[in-house]
């Protein structure tokens, strides 16, 4: 079943979206400070593309970075 979904979500819209975030990405890669953020369309594409075969790793730490600059 999960097959049949997969072809389904990409006929119907997970190949264009999934172009989309590669496009994105590529263009976010262009520069030096734009990577991680096109590193992330990357891994938007690869779920776009087919999305109930893929899995989101939800249990990574968040970057303190962000925190520090944030306030």
């Amino acid at each position: 079943m999960k097959s049949l979904g997969n072809l389904l979500w990409f006929v119907f819209g997970g190949c264009l979206s999934g172009l989309c975030w590669c496009l994105a990405g590529l263009l976010w890669c262009i520069t030096i400070v734009g990577i991680p953020v096109g590193r992330q369309c990357f891994k938007f594409a690869r779920v776009s593309f087919f999305r109930l075969a893929s899995r989101l790793n939800t249990a990574a730490a968040p970057c303190r970075c962000w925190s520090i600059s944030s306030g």
